[in-house]
């Protein structure tokens, strides 16, 4: 079950949150994090603004980003951890 208060160990895999991995956080394998990519066919990439991109925030601050696909457009997104979803977000 994620925990959304302690996304490094618990969400995006064991690895403790700030630590980066090519100047992002490697989400890893098994992972609630690795999962909800895995079921919208995301792939992981460096946060790139000038990029068409899925930014999806978490708590904590927590960001990573993903190459747009089908299934996901580029946007920012918000993750409801409870059913492992993106849900659109209208903050900026």
């Amino acid at each position: 079950m994620p925990q959304p208060n302690y996304w490094g160990g618990a969400f995006w895999g064991a690895v403790p949150l700030g630590v980066a991995i090519g100047a992002y956080v490697a989400v890893i394998a098994d992972s609630p994090g690795y999962t909800l990519l895995t079921n919208y066919s995301l792939v992981q990439a460096p946060c790139d603004p000038s990029q068409p991109q899925v930014e999806i925030y978490g708590p904590d601050g927590s960001v990573i980003c993903a190459l747009p696909n089908s299934l996901v457009a580029a946007g920012r997104y918000e993750i409801d951890v409870s059913t492992l979803t993106l849900q659109v977000t209208t903050d900026e």
